[in-house]
């Protein structure tokens, strides 16, 4: 009974996904189950909460980093403070989601890191435009 329906509400194919990990658990002496077993588990998680695999080349790489910041002259734009090049955060004025370029350094700024949170929540309950 306990191995052979569903519990309620939950479906067939992760129910034969429950037993495929049981039996892969019962052998657990070669490595084809280790990794059979942790595959199910990965494929779980990942049904679960799923990856969002990002674009590597979302991000800004150091030498563009380095030019905001001579840009700037080393000020933090939110803060107007001396920012320390290693701390420091780099923010697309449009987000690379809606279609920002990461190569397009006019749509980038550099601010420190606690700052850089606060423009994002800012952002996020929509009291700024970009």
């Amino acid at each position: 009974m306990y191995d052979e329906t569903p519990l309620n509400g939950m479906s067939q194919e992760i129910f034969n996904n429950y037993k495929k990990f049981k039996q892969e658990s019962k052998i657990l002496t070669t490595s084809e189950s280790l990794k059979n077993g942790l595959q199910i588990i990965l494929n779980e998680f990942n049904r679960m909460i799923p990856i969002i695999s990002k674009d590597p080349k979302r991000l800004h790489d150091i030498d563009q980093k380095r030019i905001l910041y001579f840009r700037q002259k080393g000020l933090c734009p939110e803060c107007g403070k001396e920012m320390r090049f290693e701390v420091t955060s780099s923010h697309h004025g449009v987000a690379h989601s809606n279609g920002g370029r990461t190569d397009d350094l006019e749509n980038a700024v550099i601010l420190h890191v606690k700052c850089h949170q606060k423009l994002e929540k800012r952002m996020k309950k929509g009291l700024l435009d970009s």
